[in-house]
């Protein structure tokens, strides 16, 4: 009788414990958004890097809005804005950038914390963070334009990694139009590494 006793306390406490820890683990999840990854080579100028993210842009803001390919752009008044990684050739080395493309002339980024994480939903390691989430980190391009990125920093991705988990907050942009910082939306959610 008393073994009963306990058995059955242990399994009222666990159907108890996962009623609360499933409707928190829900909240937690993100919404699924695709931000390519573009191998190169080591020694590829930045000019011909800017290019290639350049004319990644002006496709994605050719591509239908319907698609999984406009996932993880936000829209930023009449300009789209987004995110790219750069991976080293077959390394782990990687490279963040922001990046935008519309009618707005974007001279300048910030925010106050872009974290790159793994996928998993326990026991999540934090590859990369920008930022300390209560003053801003700047990322600046070389020339203001309306269509560009900003180099953010640099980031350790292992090559096993097929997917990671992208958080960025409080992003804004800054443009000569209205000579202020613009907010967008923040991205958080998994990132498909192409």
């Amino acid at each position: 009788m008393y073994i009963k006793k306990i058995i059955t306390s242990m399994l009222i406490s666990m159907v108890l414990l996962m009623s609360l820890c499933i409707p928190a683990m829900a909240n937690e999840t993100g919404k699924v958004i695709s931000v390519p990854i573009i191998t190169i080579d080591k020694n590829t100028d930045q000019k011909t890097i800017d290019k290639i993210i350049d004319q990644k842009a002006i496709d994605r803001m050719k591509a239908d809005e319907k698609t999984d390919l406009m996932a993880d752009v936000k829209p930023l008044g009449t300009t789209l804005g987004g995110a790219w990684v750069i991976r080293d050739g077959n390394t782990s080395d990687c490279e963040v950038y922001l990046n935008w493309a519309g009618t707005l002339n974007i001279q300048g980024s910030r925010f106050k914390l872009l974290k790159i994480q793994s996928e998993n939903y326990i026991g999540r390691i934090t590859f990369g963070k920008f930022g300390d989430g209560s003053s801003y980190y700047y990322a600046f391009p070389s020339s203001g334009s309306y269509i560009g990125n900003a180099y953010v920093g640099d980031v350790e991705i292992p090559t096993s990694e097929t997917e990671i988990y992208l958080t960025c907050s409080d992003l804004q942009f800054y443009t000569s139009q209205s000579a202020s910082w613009l907010s967008s939306a923040s991205i958080n959610g998994y990132v498909e590494i192409n």
